[in-house]
């Protein structure tokens, strides 16, 4: 496996590079919200480490889920219209199509977000954001907030669709090769032509 340090501009540029699906392993360390007991009790931020997130990148989802519902319902499969986003705004293309990011201004901050779609992924560490020690998910169950099951798929294997806040994605793997991504202070430009 070879291995490269390429900029966050170069990341978002490689993942505007064509329309259609990229397939990789993304890694990601990303803050874990808990619930503010946890901070009053006098312990550190927590952060959630996935090593290997095998994505899709740049699917369109209704037709993801569409295509899932033919496949276990048969032709009469009902079609799915997935609701707005609730949140950010998608980046298009101007032939139309949409990149894999959405921009979010938040409080005046603006981020960038890549969408996903997780096909499989390996067991998440947690990390003292303070320390970087290891820390049992049992540690901080309490202080968890509970995760929505609600789900309008109506399929069996769901389309499991995640956003990243850029600058948490810290390595990409593809096509044999690693990637670790550099982040500075400056927001990337998403291409658009």
């Amino acid at each position: 496996m070879q291995i490269q340090t390429i900029s966050a501009q170069q990341f978002v540029n490689e993942m505007c590079a064509r329309t259609g699906t990229k397939i990789g392993s993304l890694f990601t360390r990303t803050p874990l919200r808990l619930k503010v007991g946890w901070e009053r009790s006098g312990r550190n931020p927590v952060t959630v480490v996935r090593e290997g997130r095998n994505s899709m990148v740049g699917i369109n989802y209704e037709k993801a889920v569409n295509r899932q519902r033919e496949r276990e319902q048969g032709e009469t499969a009902e079609e799915f219209v997935a609701e707005p986003r609730r949140w950010g705004q998608r980046i298009m293309r101007n032939d139309g199509n949409p990149t894999p990011f959405v921009r979010h201004v938040k409080d005046g901050v603006e981020k960038l977000y890549l969408t996903i779609a997780v096909r499989w992924q390996k067991e998440a560490k947690f990390e003292d954001r303070v320390t970087g020690e290891e820390i049992d998910s049992a540690e901080f169950q309490d202080f968890t907030y509970a995760r929505s099951s609600s789900s309008r798929q109506g399929v069996e294997d769901e389309v499991i669709p995640r956003d990243y806040t850029l600058t948490n994605i810290h390595g990409w793997l593809h096509n044999g090769t690693y990637y670790t991504i550099v982040h500075n202070d400056d927001l990337p430009i998403v291409p658009v032509d």
